[in-house]
This record gives structure tokens, C-alpha cells and sequence, in this order.
């Protein structure tokens, strides 16, 4: 249990409006996604991406982005992790010939080996057809080489069900990843506010 909360507030993602996404200057990597206005929550730039391209290959998942974390994790230390994300309607049937709905699961991750409970930060989401803020917290550990590159990614997740493979569509934006136990609202970095303004 968290207890003494406390609130960071400043984003410690680069370019959370995607808007390096796949330019000459992106600050993003596995850039396998489409980026658009209007693909975000409240008609935001967001990152939009189907298991169509996950059941092309055999990992079962596909990466919609991932960063290098160019501020540095404290150690021993509670950060929190959000992002808005939403699936699409789709239908399939269960093992007992029932018909279900399902809208897309997605992973994140901070890592390599930064949390206390969980290395590498890995939580699953089961997405709704509604735009939805996810968030968790975790604890560095406390010998956390704080010099170590790090980073976050979002998995996009194929959905099987009775041996058959269903396809879905998954939004997500507006990550970020603050000190703190709360997930407080949504900003840009200080050093992409200049950049906005010049």
C-alpha cells in the first residue's frame, strides 16, 4: 500500500504530443504506427494501431513506440505512469460458441529491472471502446544506477480466443511519466513548450 503520497507533476516524456512522430527529428523509436490529429483524446495528435500488423508476424505483439527516458529515475523512488488509450468494437466466439466482445489489449513497460515488484514494469491493459486515462505506480529500487539508460514502450497485443485470432484497432496518447503516487493532468515538457514557442 502507497502510503505519504506525494505529487510530482512535471512529464518526463519527450514529445508526449507525438509531434516528432516519424519526422527527421523524432524523439521516438520502433516507430510502427500511424500518427494523426483527431487519433488522441479531445481530437489530440495520437498514435492509432491494428493487430492486422501483429498477426503478421509471430511474437503475438507489436510496438507502437518506445523512448529512451532522457531524465534520469531516482532510486528509491514512487513515479507514475499514464496514457490515454481507447480499442474498437469487435466480436468473436468463446470456446462454448458464445459471442463476445472484445476491443484490444496493450503493454507497457518501464525498464530494464527499475521497479521493486516488478522488474521491467510490465502492465496489461484491456482496453474499452471509450477513451480511458490508465495509470500505475511503482517504486525504483533502491540501487538503481541512476547514470543507466532507460526507457518505456507500448505493445499492442493480439487477441486469441478458442485457438482463433481476432483483430482489433488501439488509440493511445498523451503518456506521461511523472515523480509522484498520482496521476496528475496531462502536460509537456518544459523543454518542448520552448520548442513549441520558437
Amino acid at each position: 500500500m502507497v502510503s505519504n503520497i506525494k505529487i510530482g507533476g512535471a512529464n518526463l516524456i519527450d514529445d508526449s504530443e507525438f509531434v516528432t512522430y516519424k519526422t527527421s527529428t523524432t524523439k521516438w523509436h520502433k516507430e510502427n504506427a500511424t500518427c494523426s490529429k483527431g487519433y488522441g483524446y479531445m481530437n489530440q495528435l495520437g498514435l492509432h494501431l491494428t493487430s492486422n500488423a501483429v498477426n503478421n508476424g509471430t511474437a503475438g505483439y507489436l510496438d507502437f513506440v518506445e523512448q529512451s527516458i532522457r531524465y534520469k529515475l531516482k532510486a528509491d523512488t514512487y513515479y507514475t505512469f499514464s496514457f490515454y488509450a481507447k480499442g474498437t468494437d469487435g466480436t468473436g466466439t468463446d470456446s462454448k460458441g458464445a459471442s463476445f466482445n472484445y476491443k484490444g489489449r496493450i503493454t507497457t513497460y518501464v525498464y530494464p529491472e527499475v521497479g521493486t515488484e516488478i522488474a521491467d514494469n510490465m502492465h496489461t491493459f484491456n482496453l474499452t471502446g471509450e477513451w480511458k486515462r490508465y495509470s500505475y505506480t511503482f517504486k525504483t529500487i533502491a540501487d538503481l544506477d541512476e547514470s543507466r539508460n532507460l526507457g518505456y514502450l507500448f505493445r499492442l497485443i493480439k487477441t486469441v480466443e478458442n485457438g482463433t485470432t481476432y483483430y482489433s484497432n488501439a488509440y493511445i496518447c498523451m503518456p506521461k511519466l511523472e515523480e509522484g503516487t498520482v496521476a496528475t493532468a496531462w502536460c509537456t515538457t518544459d523543454i518542448d513548450m520552448k520548442s513549441y514557442i520558437t
